[in-house]
């Protein structure tokens, strides 16, 4: 049973589809290298809130709800203005911890450019090469300044982690197991349900005047969230975020992911599932992701190559060390069997019956289409294309196809699994696309005449 109370310290194409500018986000948003910590991280209160099963819904629903830090306001009216609250969603096999790690660094980032310290001051009155004029360089700040995020709510899905555990004994018995199959769309639903239910189960209302909602999901979690920004009675959702999400548009949908689809489920068969303790498995997946690092040095040295050469194979990139320690502490659950040890909250059974889902990444297409249509929506992709094929991507923020997205970010650096890979980067660009829409009223939603109109080659931002 989890605690209820914790803390933590903190493409080449054709088209051409609004590119963000990664760069400026970058330089807005400076962050020190991973290895170091330059800046104290403000405290995150973390809460975790439980919606119990009844005879509509079988399964338990988990929550956690993050709790950033509110810098001191600037001014009488910012003391009064809501912050933003996300709506989190994350990927098959992990679990909603995943996403600490960035939340942690997008409180850093935030706070800091709240506080306005030395390091950032000090880079703005150096200026340099490239830099805009010193009065759109101040404006720029001014507006980062006022951004920030009240809570973070992440939801899981019920065969996920903690909730896997909770429901273990329902999705493994009869009439489920094998029957129903825990995908996009009932990932989805939960979430619905568990927002439908908070008022009486968290003390919150997600449905309240002046709430600033923003929904944030990766792959599953992408997928997941562009269903549930159509399911009735709709959210009051501001906007969307979706980090490489496992959708594949058009009459050859299914056809143009059936390859990843059988990898997946080939990799999925024969992950490893147990160890003996959970020391075992901290061991193994530090070993793990410890190999991959030294394989992308030894060839970065011997070639000169920058790019990981891990990045064209399924979960080939290295994890960031605070997501290793989370998914040992959250992925990871106490056996059921005589022979006791760990293993995998998610089991390899659960994560095939999801791969196999056959409209996963395309009725979802659907629901985007809509959503395009009344809210600004922006995607996030990898630079390496390890998972979902570029001509996928292409096709998805294609303007031919009627979706409009307010902007298309590729990471450079990055394949499909950027919360886990690059937590910080992430973090970066995050705040870099919601300090866009971010002024003195709250939010200022401004669609580009551009980004509607604009034809010629893509561009690639890279961060």
């Amino acid at each position: 049973m989890p605690a209820n109370d914790t803390a933590l310290n903190p493409h080449g194409s054709e088209y051409s589809i609004p590119v963000f500018d990664v760069d400026e986000a970058a330089r807005t948003f400076t962050s020190a290298p991973a290895t170091t910590t330059s800046h104290p991280q403000p405290r995150i209160d973390v809460k975790t809130f439980i919606c119990p099963p009844d005879h509509v819904y079988p399964l338990h629903i988990i929550a956690k709800r993050y709790t950033f830090p509110r810098p001191p306001p600037s001014t009488e009216e910012e003391n009064e203005e809501e912050g933003l609250t996300l709506l989190v969603l994350h990927s098959t096999s992990f679990h909603k911890e995943t996403w600490e790690p960035t939340l942690r660094e997008l409180a850093g980032v935030i706070f800091r450019n709240r506080q306005g310290d030395s390091q950032h001051d000090s880079e703005y009155k150096k200026g340099g090469e490239g830099r805009r004029d010193v009065k759109a360089d101040a404006k720029a700040k001014r507006e980062r300044g006022r951004l920030w995020v009240d809570t973070a709510w992440v939801v899981e899905c019920p065969n996920h982690g903690e909730s896997a555990v909770l429901n273990r004994s329902i999705v493994r018995g009869a009439p489920f197991f094998g029957n129903w199959n825990l995908g996009c769309e009932k990932y989805a639903q939960a979430v619905h349900r568990f927002i439908r239910l908070a008022p009486r189960s968290a003390g919150m209302d997600f449905w309240r005047r002046g709430i600033k909602l923003v929904g944030l999901g990766h792959s599953l979690g992408g997928v997941a969230v562009s269903t549930l920004s159509n399911l009735h009675p709709l959210l009051p959702l501001r906007t969307l975020i979706l980090v490489e999400p496992l959708l594949s548009p058009g009459p050859d949908g299914n056809k143009n992911i059936e390859a990843l689809r059988k990898d997946l489920i080939a990799v999925a068969s024969k992950r490893k599932n147990r160890w003996p303790s959970r020391a075992d498995a901290s061991a193994y997946f530090e070993r793990l992701h410890a190999r991959i690092r030294k394989s992308k040095q030894k060839a970065q040295n011997s070639a000169g190559d920058t790019k990981d050469p891990s990045s064209h194979r399924l979960g080939g990139c290295a994890w960031d060390s605070d997501v290793v320690g989370a998914f040992v502490k959250y992925g990871v659950c106490e056996s059921e069997d005589k022979a006791g040890g760990v293993e995998l909250a998610c089991t390899r059974e659960e994560e095939v019956n999801m791969y196999s889902e056959r409209d996963g990444a395309t009725k979802a297409v659907g629901d985007l289409d809509v959503t395009c249509g009344r809210l600004p929506v922006h995607v996030v992709f990898g630079e390496a294309g390890d998972y979902v094929p570029k001509n996928v991507q292409d096709a998805l923020v294609d303007p031919r196809s009627g979706r409009r997205f307010e902007s298309v970010i590729e990471m450079g650096g990055v394949g499909h699994l950027i919360p886990q890979q690059s937590p910080r980067a992430l973090a970066s660009a995050l705040a870099g696309i919601l300090v866009r829409e971010w002024d003195s009223n709250g939010w200022s939603w401004e669609r580009s005449a551009a980004a509607m109109t604009a034809l010629g080659k893509r561009e690639r931002a890279k961060l």
